[in-house]
């Protein structure tokens, strides 16, 4: 008679197949572990400062400041104000070093722009972007930070919408006083009650002395043709004598 030996499988080795089985469906059937949520920039407060007063022809600084902020890459600030007070300085804006920075100035209204670029690091911490204004105008000078919208590496954005007011009062430049018209002073020769002081006769004084008749009233250049017609009398005398005499000796000679 055969017999037939059949062998049994251990409960043990059993159970310990049964448990791979399952772990390996387990695991085969496990989500995909889930990528980290991107994160939005963060900011504690937005503000901007500027002088209370100023006069027309001075330079108004003003400061914006972005306080606790956090995985900044780019940020757009928005400020406004009146164009016929104020008129932006250009140039005058500052910015972080690492990125590209771009101002844009319409009608009463400036957009200031920085991007980090390359491999450069994102900002955190107390940001501050310095402006400079002409005062062209006198008139309410008031610098609104209408917005500042901030980006971070994910691309997420955060804003903030009219964060901050910096009131400005712009007055007229002070004019010099003007001095007054001198004031005439009379004539000692014009009389008091008003007219025409009396111009000295031409035959009054030293004058009419010279122009007087007899012997002293010809000199200088009147004397000049008296001196001539002496001249010629005497001459003409000198000249007599002398042909009297001539003739006297004639008629003395004939004797």
């Amino acid at each position: 008679m055969q017999h037939t030996t059949r062998r049994l499988v251990r409960p043990r080795t059993a159970l310990a197949t049964g448990a791979l089985a399952v772990g390996l469906v387990a695991l085969g059937s496990a989500p995909a572990l889930a990528a980290p949520a991107p994160i939005a920039p963060g900011i504690t407060a937005a503000s901007i400062t500027a002088p209370a007063a100023a006069t027309v022809g001075d330079v108004v600084d003003a400061s914006v400041a972005l306080t606790g902020t956090s995985d900044v890459y780019a940020y757009e600030l928005v400020v406004e104000y009146d164009p016929a007070v104020l008129d932006y300085v250009d140039g005058s804006a500052t910015a972080p070093d690492g990125g590209f920075d771009a101002v844009d100035e319409q009608d009463g209204t400036l957009t200031v722009t920085h991007t980090r670029l390359g491999t450069s690091p994102g900002l955190a911490g107390d940001l501050a972007v310095d402006l400079q204004f002409a005062a062209i105008g006198a008139g309410d000078g008031t610098l609104d930070l209408a917005s500042v919208t901030l980006v971070s590496e994910d691309g997420l954005t955060t804003t903030l919408a009219a964060p901050s007011t910096a009131p400005l009062a712009v007055t007229a430049a002070a004019v010099p006083p003007v001095d007054p018209a001198p004031v005439p002073v009379p004539d000692p020769s014009t009389p008091a009650g008003g007219g025409t002081a009396p111009v000295p006769s031409p035959t009054s004084g030293a004058t009419g002395a010279s122009s007087a008749s007899g012997p002293l009233a010809f000199t200088g250049s009147d004397a000049f043709p008296g001196i001539l017609a002496g001249a010629a009398v005497l001459l003409a005398g000198i000249a007599a004598v002398v042909v009297a005499q001539v003739r006297r000796r004639r008629s003395a000679g004939t004797r």
